[in-house]
This record gives C-alpha cells, sequence and structure tokens, in this order.
C-alpha cells in the first residue's frame, strides 16, 4: 500500500469515526429546541448534557487522531530523562479516577530498583494513561487493577492488570489497528484508538509490549524498556 493510499484510509476511519457524535449531537440540538418551544426546562437541561458528551466524545477522537497520526509519522518529539515512577503513576490515576466506579480498586507497586526509570515523560503518562482507561472500562463490575514496576534485568517492566471481561484469542492480533473493537466489546463505549497510540508510542520508546489475557478473566498489558 502506498503512503497516499495509506493515508486516505487513515482519513476514511478518522471521518466514519466522527459521524456518530456528530449525528448524536445534531439530532440533540433539533430536540433542543422543540423543548424550548415546549417550555420543559427538565428536558433542556438533559438534552444538553447530551450535546456536552457528545462534543467531548468528538474531542477526544480528533485529540486521540491526532497523537496516533504524529507518532506513526514520528513527529513526536522523544525528550529522555529521569522520570519518578510513582510520581508519574499518581498524575496518571488522577486524571482517570473519575472513570473509575466504587467497585474499582487501584493498587500500585513499585520495586525500589524500579522508581526512576529514563524515558519520555509525555510518552510514558500516554501510554499508562490510555493503558489504564481501558482496565478501567473494559472492567464493568469493577475489580482490582493492579499497577506495577519491576525490573527485568537491565530493563524497566511497567504493567497494568485488570480483571475485566478479557480479550478474546480470535482479536489478539488485531487489537492494535485503529478503530479496532474487540467482539465482547460492542456494548461498551469507546473509538478503538488507545492500544493504537500505546503502540506507536512504545515504539518512539524502543519499548516491547507483552499481552496476558483471557475471557472473562481479566488484561495485563506489560511495557518493557
Amino acid at each position: 500500500m502506498s503512503k497516499k493510499e495509506s493515508n486516505n484510509n487513515y482519513i476514511e476511519m478518522v471521518t466514519h469515526q466522527l459521524r456518530t457524535p456528530l449525528s448524536t449531537v445534531q439530532s440533540s440540538i433539533d430536540l433542543l429546541e422543540l423543548y424550548i418551544r415546549k417550555g420543559n426546562k427538565a428536558r433542556q437541561l438533559q438534552i444538553l448534557n447530551k450535546v456536552r458528551k457528545g462534543l467531548s466524545e468528538l474531542r477526544k477522537i480528533i485529540d486521540q487522531s491526532t497523537l496516533l497520526y504524529k507518532s506513526e509519522t514520528k513527529k513526536v518529539d522523544v525528550i529522555k530523562k529521569k522520570i519518578y515512577v510513582r510520581e508519574l503513576i499518581n498524575d496518571v490515576i488522577e486524571s482517570v479516577i473519575t472513570d473509575a466506579s466504587d467497585k474499582h480498586f487501584i493498587n500500585v507497586d513499585i520495586e525500589k530498583a524500579a522508581e526512576t526509570v529514563d524515558a519520555d515523560e509525555f510518552i510514558l503518562k500516554e501510554i499508562l494513561l490510555n493503558l489504564l482507561t481501558n482496565s478501567i472500562k473494559y472492567s464493568p463490575e469493577g475489580g482490582q487493577i493492579k499497577i506495577t514496576a519491576s525490573m527485568r534485568g537491565n530493563k524497566a517492566v511497567l504493567s497494568v492488570k485488570d480483571e475485566g471481561i478479557g480479550i478474546p484469542s480470535s482479536d489478539l492480533d488485531r487489537i492494535f489497528e485503529p478503530f479496532y473493537r474487540c467482539s465482547n466489546a460492542a456494548e461498551i463505549e469507546g473509538e478503538g484508538l488507545g492500544l493504537s497510540i500505546v503502540k506507536q508510542l512504545a515504539g518512539l520508546l524502543n519499548a516491547e509490549i507483552e499481552i496476558e489475557s483471557g475471557v472473562n478473566k481479566g488484561t495485563e498489558f506489560k511495557v518493557i524498556l
């Protein structure tokens, strides 16, 4: 496939993903006009919240698509420095804690030898952010989510492990494709971009990714630096 064909396919996929939230916003605005004429303020507020959610989804798709494109085309600057792993993980948890329910229990375990790593802070944070977001999203019944940092020889291993719905073996070969959704995730909202971003950003750090997963047995992603 030529570069031009690849770019065209990418644009087509992004455009397709934008249609659903755009349609939601448009239909919500039509309903809002109706309830304004009827003077139903309660329904007006409900529809406004739906519009906000649709716009938030649009923004997320645009931001993730932009980041994915930049990482694929190597337009993300890589600036490596010493990173304090616990501080980084705490920042990531704070960013996603509102997405978790009272049924989710996030535990952190950091080996002394893995308290610091040399990596790009922005890139590593985005990787962990996407992995933790997925762990919460695909654990609708809650359960423990464990984030660990350990050493494997001279390599640092960052792991995010959940007790969620897991990934069917038939989907494992495709989970890093942009906009791909696993066969058991149809009822869960998502764009299918998170793992594509993780894969591309890991490549910028020359990091490896290992996956262990089973249906209804949870999933563990390991990022090896």
